[in-house]
C-alpha cells in the first residue's frame, strides 16, 4: 500500500508542477531457485543463465507460467510479454525481493553502451530451492516506445 500511495503523491506533485509523470513499469518473476541463476533481459526477450545446483522450477512471468527449452545452461528466449515489455531507454532498474532465502541482485543496467541489457541474478543461499518472488520495477519518458 505504501509504494502505492508514494507514487500517487508523487503523480499529483508532478501534474501540479506542470511535469508529465513518467510511467512506471513492472516485472513479476516466481519460482523455485537452487543455488544462482542470471536472468537477461534484451530487446524484449528473457533468458536465464544457469550457474549452479538444480535448474530453475516452476517459472512464472507476470502471471504466465513459463516451462522454459534448456540447451546446455541456457535457456530459449521467453517473450510472451502481456502487456508487451516496455523500453529500458534511460531507465534505472530496481529489483525488489518479496519472497526467497538469499538475494537479488542486479549485476548489470540497461544503458545505451550495453544495448539496453538488464543482467540480474537470483541466489538461493540454503539447502535446497527456495520459492523465490521479484518484482523488477522502471521509470520510462512519456511516450516512450515499447523496447528499441
Amino acid at each position: 500500500m505504501k509504494p502505492l500511495l508514494i507514487y500517487l503523491c508523487i503523480a499529483i506533485f508532478s501534474i501540479a508542477n506542470g511535469a508529465e509523470p513518467k510511467p512506471t513499469h513492472q516485472l513479476d518473476i516466481k519460482g523455485l531457485i537452487d543455488a544462482t541463476d542470471e536472468f537477461t533481459i534484451q530487446d524484449g526477450k528473457l533468458t536465464i543463465h544457469h550457474i549452479d545446483w538444480s535448474l530453475p522450477l516452476k517459472l512464472v512471468i507476470n502471471d504466465k507460467k513459463w516451462t522454459p527449452t534448456w540447451k546446455d545452461n541456457q535457456t530459449e528466449a521467453f517473450d510472451d510479454f502481456d502487456p508487451e515489455l516496455a523500453s529500458f531507454v534511460n531507465a534505472k532498474v530496481e529489483i525488489h525481493m518479496y519472497r526467497g532465502r538469499g538475494e537479488a541482485l542486479i549485476l548489470e543496467q540497461p544503458t545505451n553502451h550495453n544495448n539496453y541489457k538488464l543482467v540480474f541474478r537470483l541466489h538461493d543461499n540454503g539447502i535446497g530451492a527456495s520459492d523465490f518472488y521479484v518484482r523488477l520495477t522502471w521509470e520510462t519518458e512519456p511516450g516512450a516506445a515499447a523496447n528499441p
